[in-house]
């Protein structure tokens, strides 16, 4: 008789808000700019305070954003963060189980990102705080690519944090780990499935107060995929972190220019000799994605006109993740790094083309070959 083994689960942690996509003018009615519109909206964090912190729910919050001055349209989308998006995308993609750790609040909004996570198929392991509800994301935009995040806190944000730890048979029954923004409990995590031969996913984020660049880079040696926007800038300051626009026994200086060219290539060359031997590095840059196989030539991509320049980032890291596990289940579906590569990059922008956002499923298949060599 054979016994069924239970699939394993791809685990993230990290910030869970119930987001809004908003759209503005570029002038509200008095003729001011996108800013004065924004500040409008940071005001609400005095209404999801207080007596509001455990009683705003999607539809009032809603009703309340669409009667600011300038405010043109406005869609909920539920739960929604730079962690959470890779496993709804590899949840879709795969059908495998995901996993994410996170901090939810006690009111009608962590009542409705429990139902969002629920509809995406990821398993939601929360810590309950008795202080508010959980936190409201604005992404603000407006027709001239203006854009702009706004949170509202119903508590101090600082309740909103936790260390992650996690117990043996939690990393046992792992497939694998996807980390944006590092700390301890993370690093410890991402290190130990590695070391127990699980996928691990690295996305590198911009440099805060709290985390350095050094932090991010020292979990090169355990990551297996390893991914780099120009969004915040992120990819300049590590090239200029890394010392590499600094000219070496009479070589040229290099200047960063956001373009695959000379600065590029070095830095992949730097990031794979930190990174494990087997990783996969991906760079997005301006206008194209770049992605360097081990022991490959590095592949280019662009996206056709009908997408904007939006860094797609968290949804590049979720169809990685993806690719990985279905070129491992199925090897004729995927047989090249160039199929590959082209399946992550059509994958992770299918379904952007409004908003919500939508998630490509365990059928889909990449239409041509966004390749390019010039």
């Amino acid at each position: 008789m054979t016994i069924a083994t239970q699939p394993k689960t791809l685990l993230g942690d990290g910030f869970l808000p119930f987001q809004f996509a908003v759209q503005t003018a570029s002038f509200d009615a008095t003729g001011k700019r996108f800013e004065a519109i924004v500040q409008k909206l940071k005001n609400l964090k005095d209404f999801v305070r207080g007596e509001h912190a455990y009683g705003v729910c999607p539809e009032m919050m809603t009703s309340l954003i669409k009667q600011v001055d300038g405010v043109t349209d406005v869609v909920p989308e539920g739960a929604f963060s730079s962690i959470a998006i890779p496993l709804f995308m590899y949840r879709s993609l795969t059908g495998q189980p995901t996993k994410l750790f996170s901090v939810v609040g006690s009111g009608k909004m962590a009542d409705a990102i429990a139902a969002s996570m629920s509809d995406h198929g990821v398993e939601l392991s929360a810590k309950v705080i008795k202080q508010g509800d959980s936190p409201i994301e604005l992404s603000v935009r407006d027709e001239f690519g203006n854009q702009e995040t706004i949170r509202l806190y119903p508590t101090s944000r600082n309740q909103y944090r936790q260390a992650l730890k996690l117990s043996k048979s939690e990393l046992a029954a792992a497939s694998g780990f996807v980390l944006t923004r590092f700390n301890s409990g993370r690093a410890i995590a991402m290190q130990r499935i590695a070391e127990l031969g699980g996928m691990t996913s690295l996305r590198i984020a911009e440099p805060s107060r709290y985390v350095s660049l050094d932090d991010s880079l020292s979990l090169l040696p355990q990551a297996n995929q390893v991914i780099l926007s120009h969004r915040d800038k992120v990819l300049q300051k590590v090239f200029k972190h890394l010392q590499l626009d600094k000219s070496v026994a009479g070589t040229p200086k290099l200047r960063w220019s956001g373009r695959y060219d000379m600065a590029v290539q070095k830095l992949i060359r730097r990031l794979r000799d930190a990174a494990a031997g087997s990783a996969l590095i991906t760079l997005i840059l301006e206008d194209e994605v770049v992605f360097s196989p081990p022991d490959s030539e590095s592949l280019r991509y662009r996206a056709p006109q009908l997408y904007d320049k939006r860094s797609r980032a968290a949804r590049l890291q979720g169809a990685t993740a993806a690719a990985e596990m279905l070129r491992s289940q199925s090897p004729d579906r995927i047989e090249s790094w160039s199929e590959a590569c082209n399946w992550i990059m059509q994958a992770a922008y299918a379904g952007t083309e409004g908003r919500p956002t939508r998630y490509p499923d365990h059928h889909f298949e990449p239409s041509g070959n966004w390749q390019v060599s010039d």
